[in-house]
C-alpha cells in the first residue's frame, strides 16, 4: 500500500494533497480528495469567516451524508432562503415542521425548486 505523511502527526493512506490556490481548492474539492485518502488545504484568498465555513462544510461531510443538515420550516420565505444558501453553502435542504432537526420531516427544497 501506498502512504505517507503530511506532518508528523498526521498520516495518509494515499499520499494525495491538493494546492492551497483559489482555483483549485475549496470544500468540494477537499472533500473529494478526502474520499480518496488524500488532504485538501483550503486556500487563504478567503476572509477567515469564509475559511471557517469552508473547513466546517468539509468537517460535517462524513461519507456522502450531512450529519449535522441545515433545516428549513415551511414557513421560510425565498429571499430567506437565497440568504441562507449563500451563507451556508449548501442548494438543498430539508423541510421539518418547525425547521429544526429531529423534528418531523416534511419534504425537500432544492435550488431546482425554487429557480
Amino acid at each position: 500500500a501506498v502512504h505517507g505523511n503530511f506532518t508528523r502527526t498526521i498520516r495518509l493512506k494515499t499520499p494525495i494533497v491538493s494546492t492551497p490556490m483559489d482555483t483549485v481548492t475549496e470544500a468540494k474539492m477537499a472533500i473529494a480528495i478526502a474520499l480518496e485518502g488524500g488532504i485538501g488545504v483550503i486556500h487563504t484568498n478567503l476572509t477567515v469567516e469564509e475559511q471557517v465555513r469552508e473547513v466546517m462544510w468539509v468537517k460535517k461531510y462524513e461519507s456522502g451524508f450531512i450529519m449535522d443538515p441545515v433545516c428549513i420550516a415551511p414557513t421560510t420565505k425565498i429571499s430567506d432562503l437565497d440568504t441562507l444558501r449563500k451563507t451556508s453553502g449548501f442548494s438543498g435542504y430539508p423541510v421539518t415542521e418547525d425547521g429544526r432537526m429531529g423534528s418531523r420531516l416534511l419534504g425537500l427544497v432544492t435550488k431546482r425548486d425554487t429557480d
